[in-house]
């Protein structure tokens, strides 16, 4: 009778099966996660997001000397208020520095600061805060400024326009 119902007990527990592990189960699917996810970024998403894509050349993606970095001429702080809209005033304190090409253009620019210093404020007093605080904004703020200010300057004179500081209030 012992022996029959050790039997039973021995019929009704089943030995556990390699699906039954959970452990096994989890971590054959993380490892089948990792795979496809190795998988689908070598053949998919690099191709498409590649250099061509970017709008890069394999010329300029290959390691070569850094560009040579222009003289830094500062325009100093600046600071304006912005049209306001709705009538409440805000300011904006900025620093201004130009990229110029050489030495010389530097000098030349140096020369002209009060006009460059009017040029970025007239530029500036245009834009509200709503305007600036968005990415477009400072990047459309960027580009005018650009142009404006290289018909100030010699041809080719300025390479680029920094903002190292920028607050608005």
């Amino acid at each position: 009778m012992a022996d029959e119902k050790n039997q039973d007990e021995q019929a009704g527990a089943k030995k556990p099966g390699l699906l039954d592990n959970k452990v096994v189960v989890l971590g054959g699917v993380v490892a089948l996660q990792l795979v496809l996810a190795v998988v689908l970024t070598t053949v998919v998403i690099v191709p498409q997001f590649g250099a061509s894509q970017a709008g890069m050349s394999e010329e300029a993606l290959e390691v070569g000397e850094p560009e040579e970095m222009g003289v830094l001429l500062s325009l100093g702080e600046i600071i304006v208020t912005l049209r306001g809209d709705g009538g409440k005033d805000s300011y904006l304190r900025i620093t201004v520095d130009l990229e110029l090409v050489d030495q010389a253009s530097s000098e030349l620019a140096a020369t002209r600061l009060p006009v460059l210093r009017d040029t970025v404020i007239m530029a500036l007093t245009d834009r509200s805060a709503e305007d600036l605080n968005r990415p477009e904004g400072m990047k459309g703020l960027r580009d005018e400024l650009m142009r404006r200010l290289a018909a100030k300057l010699p041809e080719h004179a300025l390479r680029h326009i920094y903002f190292s500081d920028l607050v608005i209030q």
